[in-house]
């Protein structure tokens, strides 16, 4: 219901900016700046769409059955994915996003999608947690099976604040805590996994997901 009731201005926005082309088709085509400005209302709609479709893409997969998909998969693709995912957010923060997958041959048993989700999630917090203009990183290790850390350029957290990343939202709390944390440790413990949120000795913070040789 929310997302819908976002949709709607959304829709109304974009209707009404196609009446000011249709309308003002010379003025824009000589107005340089009212052209870069409807231009620009432009792209920050298709941000917003995009992200839209993603919070609906998580809800039906965090609806579904738990029963997983698992199969060998590119630890490089899967990355790629998430980043793509990501996109707008990380382009609105004006963040950047390294990838270190080390061997990009590469590959873990999983559910594909589910895993995206869930490592998008993380970004997603890291990307929040850092300051805009700053760089999140993505790195996977392998080891008996593969861990996914995130580390973010933001401040440390407390015990207190890392707990609340993965709490569930009070029934009369007025906004609800960083979207996607604790579904991700859930998807990531349905591989037989872990999702942890450490503080990082050097600055920051790690969130880490680690999933076993044989998932489930």
């Amino acid at each position: 219901i929310v997302l819908n009731d976002v949709h709607r201005p959304l829709h109304e926005i974009s209707f009404n900016v196609d009446v000011i082309e249709r309308g003002a088709g010379d003025i824009l085509r000589t107005n340089a700046p009212l052209r870069e400005a409807v231009d620009d209302i432009r792209q920050a709609l298709a941000r917003v769409s995009a992200l839209l479709s993603a919070l609906t893409e998580f809800g039906h997969v965090v609806g579904a059955q738990t029963t997983l998909d698992v199969r060998s998969h590119s630890v490089s693709t899967m990355t790629t994915v998430v980043v793509n995912a990501v996109r707008p957010l990380v382009y609105a923060r004006k963040a950047r996003v390294v990838v270190d997958v080390g061997d990009v041959g590469q590959r873990v048993r999983c559910d594909r999608g589910r895993m995206v989700l869930a490592l998008a999630a993380l970004v997603v917090e890291a990307v929040r947690q850092t300051p805009a203009g700053g760089c999140v990183r993505l790195s996977v290790t392998h080891a008996a099976g593969a861990c996914f850390t995130v580390k973010t350029e933001g401040p440390r957290l407390d015990a207190e604040q890392v707990a609340s990343l993965f709490a569930a939202p009070a029934q009369d709390q007025g906004a609800a805590p960083p979207f996607g944390m604790r579904t991700a440790r859930r998807m990531v413990e349905l591989h037989g996994g872990t999702l942890t949120a450490c503080p990082d000795p050097s600055g920051g913070m790690l969130f880490r997901a680690a999933l076993p040789a044989s998932p489930g």
